[in-house]
């Protein structure tokens, strides 16, 4: 067809000639597919080298929590007098939290409750004794106060 359309200005070139470039294709795609097979087989080995460890990787969390090593020295740290002694004060200071929580929570409800006014009226009004009253109520309070001070 070429040949047909130039005449005789054609000149073919060699089959050499014209392959060159796909030559030089051809031994540069094989040289990426010979490094990357040997970059595979570096992989591959890598991969097999840390197969174990990566294997962690896909356990549930109690599967991970019963592998952890269990420590003698952690027993043995809370067996001691001096962790037993802080325990033991740490759960004194819960209750005595506790009771105080209890005591302030009664304190308010009875405060909450007391009606101070009209027996305040009353001692006003001369119906009840003015000593009385107020000592009566300063025995109550320091009562209560005296629970939360324990």
């Amino acid at each position: 067809m070429l040949r047909a359309q130039h005449g005789a200005r054609w000149t073919p070139v060699a089959s050499v000639q014209m392959n060159v470039a796909y030559r030089q294709n051809i031994q540069l795609y094989g040289t990426k597919i010979d490094q990357a097979k040997s970059q595979d087989a570096l992989s591959f080995a890598k991969y097999q080298e840390q197969k174990a460890e990566l294997e962690i990787l896909g356990k549930t969390p109690q599967e991970l929590a019963a592998m952890m090593p269990s420590s003698d020295s952690a027993q043995n740290i809370a067996d001691a007098p001096v962790s037993k002694a802080i325990k033991t004060a740490l759960d004194n200071l819960d209750s005595a939290k506790t009771r105080k929580d209890e005591l302030l929570k009664e304190i308010v409800e009875c405060l909450a409750n007391m009606n101070v006014v009209e027996e305040l009226m009353e001692v006003h009004q001369g119906h009840r004794a003015k000593e009385e009253f107020f000592t009566g109520k300063k025995q109550e309070y320091n009562e209560k106060f005296s629970r939360l001070a324990e």
